[in-house]
């Protein structure tokens, strides 16, 4: 990654840890450790390979978030006791589909790949367009190679987790 990319990722992640501190949540620091470990990932190109196979992993190549919103959102979703929903933008935004996450008691939105957007200049994400919506097969599919990759137990969370009892190939 260019210097200049670098220094911006680095400042999106310092980002999100703070958006957890306003969140006011107990015991906030494994959920800071995941989304530490998951962001780490997004700088490994051996993960997107493993995610999403190597052709269309050379395809979203230009930035480190891109094309991972939905994995990490799902894989963070099932790996912490907090209070957050999986939200949804459909294809009608010019830059979409886009998955994110909000805490529900705060309604603060916790996007993990923000920054794939801040990047190719779009400042404001329409966060307003999104809809609750429950992991889909793909997305658990992909949430799970991207733990097993990455070295995280997918946790089995019941109101989450799509992908239950399924191995991965």
């Amino acid at each position: 990654m260019r210097p200049d990319k670098e220094i911006f990722f680095k400042t999106a992640t310092v980002q999100l840890l703070a958006k957890i501190d306003d969140m006011k949540i107990q015991n906030a620091e494994p959920i800071k450790d995941l989304i530490i470990r998951i962001r780490n990932a997004f700088l490994d190109d051996n993960v997107r390979r493993s995610v999403f196979g190597t052709e269309l992993a050379n395809d979203m190549s230009v930035y480190a978030t891109n094309g991972f919103c939905a994995a990490a959102s799902v894989l963070f979703l099932n790996n912490t006791d907090a209070d957050f929903e999986l939200m949804y933008i459909d294809d009608m935004w010019t830059y979409g589909p886009h998955h994110f996450l909000r805490h529900k008691p705060s309604g603060i939105i916790l996007d993990l790949t923000f920054d794939q957007f801040i990047q190719d200049g779009i400042t404001a994400i329409p966060y307003d367009m999104g809809r609750p919506i429950k992991p889909t097969k793909l997305s658990s599919d992909m949430a799970l190679r991207f733990a097993t990759v990455v070295g995280i137990n997918m946790k089995q969370n019941k109101r989450y987790n799509h992908a239950k009892a399924r191995t991965v190939r």
